[in-house]
């Protein structure tokens, strides 16, 4: 009722009376458990005020799209919302998107950097000829 007329004022009203608590995980359950317009949802998280962005981030982290495709991370994202009319609010959950889909499958290509700056250092050494090493230590101030 509310929320389906002006979503923040809707979510501002719960908080207020003591039917939500006002933590973005509690906010974002409540907008995928009850039967809320789901223009006004995709409206609502593409909106560029600060709540809108953090809910927004909350909400499509809280769909989970490891191991999908971007297509299937799309179609999965907006099966919970419908996209707005207002093109700059679909670039927003786009973005956000993109964003969340990258933690989500950036996570087990994290390199050790201490061994991949290790293993460049090797191959440089490698690379350098002999007797050269000692004059880049004295041009840097270092002595042998």
């Amino acid at each position: 009722a509310i929320f389906d007329r002006q979503p923040g004022r809707g979510l501002a009203f719960l908080v207020a009376s003591g039917c939500l608590r006002d933590y973005p995980i509690d906010l974002v359950r409540f907008m995928q458990n009850h039967r809320v317009d789901l223009g006004q949802i995709g409206a609502f998280l593409g909106e560029d005020y600060s709540l809108s962005k953090i809910l927004r981030m909350e909400f499509i982290n809280a769909v989970g799209f490891r191991n999908f495709g971007v297509v299937s991370c799309l179609q999965k994202a907006f099966t919970n919302f419908r996209a707005p009319r207002d093109l700059q609010k679909v670039d927003r959950i786009l973005s956000s998107l993109a964003e969340v889909w990258w933690q989500q499958h950036h996570m087990p290509f994290i390199i050790d950097l201490a061994a991949e700056e290790e293993a460049l250092r090797l191959a440089a050494d490698a690379l350098t000829p002999p007797g050269s090493q000692a004059l880049e230590d004295e041009a840097a101030g270092e002595t042998p």
